[in-house]
């Protein structure tokens, strides 16, 4: 597997060039390094400076694997469910280590983590790695992306607990590009190769989040084994979504209920309300900020016949949204009082 890593002298400053080249014992170019990798080759007993711009593998490393580039270059580390826990500084963690069967049978483990309320869910992988040395981390995830396009979902790598100095890469849509994306019976799956360098102690922290989506991350097997399976980018999974959201409209299913607008609504009881809330389809917003609920026990300007019955888990999911709103709005706020007085209200029903 081919690896290009790049190396950042500064965070904002351009990219370093590969400059330094790499020969074997006898002065033959085999390759080209980054500065800060070929200083970690010679700390290491791999090499020695050859010249300012060339260093020389020592003799019992010029007959590593046939592809130099890989030896030079990169230490591949997969996913390993074990090696994972919940981050114990996270106080909202949701999800669950399990054994599933991986797309050929084989069993392994995963996690799944987040939900579609607004549980922020860690896992959390120290390892003592090698300083100096270019790495890749490596896994396979589905999910992590939900109908209302707000999911969150990140890896991050920081070390020696410098969380200022942390890389985050946002796996959510397709800021961060993977390697592999394909269509799976789950809908998507993509696999993702993170480069990084370690720094003079090695010792790194791998972090992984999700909210108000699930995702499911598991090792990735190699590239190949994918190769039979259909090509399906973010954006071509957008579309179909929206395809099916339009479809789901013409025929009055109220697919297009994505974003719930009823803020500074006057609502006249909280029976229209739940009858309301009732038909919201998971996953979907509720923006109750600003809402007054005039509660006076009188529905008859409501017609509860226009209104098909929902499964009861709908009414509560919806529920459980706007006390995940009323949570986060800020203290002594307008919003926090009429989300607390939708939530009071919907409970004496």
């Amino acid at each position: 597997m081919h690896v290009t890593a790049i190396e950042y002298q500064t965070k904002g400053e351009k990219p370093i060039e590969k400059n330094v080249i790499v020969t074997d014992e006898f002065g033959k170019e085999i390759g080209r390094t980054y500065p800060k990798r070929a200083r970690g080759l010679v700390k290491n007993g791999r090499a020695e400076y050859a010249s300012d711009c060339e260093i020389r593998l020592l003799q019992r490393h010029t007959h590593a694997p046939e592809n130099m580039e890989d030896f030079i270059m990169s230490n591949v580390i997969n996913f390993n469910a074990r090696e994972f826990k919940f981050d114990s500084t996270c106080d909202s963690n949701v999800g669950s280590r399990m054994v599933v069967n991986d797309k050929n049978g084989k069993v392994v483990e995963m996690y799944e983590i987040g939900d579609w309320n607004w549980s922020w869910t860690q896992i959390k992988c120290i390892k003592q790695l090698e300083p100096n040395i270019d790495y890749v981390f490596r896994f396979a995830m589905t999910g992590g992306h939900n109908d209302t396009n707000d999911a969150v979902s990140q890896f991050i790598i920081y070390e020696d607990n410098n969380w200022d100095d942390r890389f985050t890469y946002p796996l959510d849509k397709s800021r961060f590009k993977p390697v592999l994306s394909k269509r799976d019976e789950s809908g998507l799956l993509r696999v993702y190769e993170i480069p990084f360098t370690t720094g003079e102690t090695g010792n790194v922290t791998f972090l992984i989040v999700a909210q108000h989506a699930v995702a499911r991350f598991m090792p990735a097997l190699d590239n190949e084994a994918y190769s039979e399976t259909e090509d399906l980018t973010y954006e071509q999974w957008w579309a179909e979504r929206n395809k099916s959201f339009e479809a789901d409209e013409n025929s009055n299913n109220f697919g297009s209920w994505r974003n719930i607008d009823l803020s500074g609504a006057v609502i006249s009881s909280g029976r229209m309300l739940k009858k309301i809330l009732e038909k919201v389809p998971f996953g979907a917003n509720i923006d109750l900020s600003g809402a007054v609920i005039d509660d006076n026990g009188d529905d008859d300007e409501f017609d509860a016949d226009d209104f098909s019955k929902t499964p009861h888990g709908r009414m509560n999911e919806a529920i459980e949204r706007i006390r995940a709103q009323y949570e986060a709005a800020p203290e002594g706020s307008a919003e926090k009082f009429a989300l607390k007085e939708a939530l009071e209200t919907l409970q004496r029903y």
